[in-house]
């Protein structure tokens, strides 16, 4: 036995009903507050996986927004030359190499049109 541990305290069921009575009233009002609760538990809940969602969305899909003529007919070269990978970095893949070529057309194009 742990001296550290309080005594458990089991109430009986009609004591915690006698007692939400004494708080809230009635059970209307309890079911108001249960629907509150759960309310106010789903706002958390958006607002901590609303910025998980909103961060992992941010990127721009630019093979989305490229024609599939113009990726194929670019091929699938590798953008990045040797001097800059790492060492032990994993081997672009083709959906990889896809966008990245996609992605550079797309700043291409953007960039002509400025000026």
């Amino acid at each position: 036995h742990n001296p550290g541990w309080t005594p458990m305290k089991l109430y009986l069921r009609k004591h915690v009903y006698c007692l939400s009575m004494k708080r809230f009233g009635s059970e209307e009002k309890l079911a108001d507050e249960k629907k509150e609760r759960e309310s106010q538990k789903y706002e958390r809940f958006l607002i901590k996986t609303g910025d998980a969602l909103s961060s992992s969305t941010k990127g721009l899909r630019a093979d989305l927004n490229a024609h599939p003529e113009e990726v194929q007919s670019l091929g699938t070269a590798d953008l990045e030359p040797d001097a800059k990978k790492k060492r032990g970095a994993k081997p672009m893949t083709e959906s990889q190499k896809r966008k990245k070529v996609a992605l550079g057309n797309l700043v291409s194009i953007i960039r002509g049109n400025q000026s």
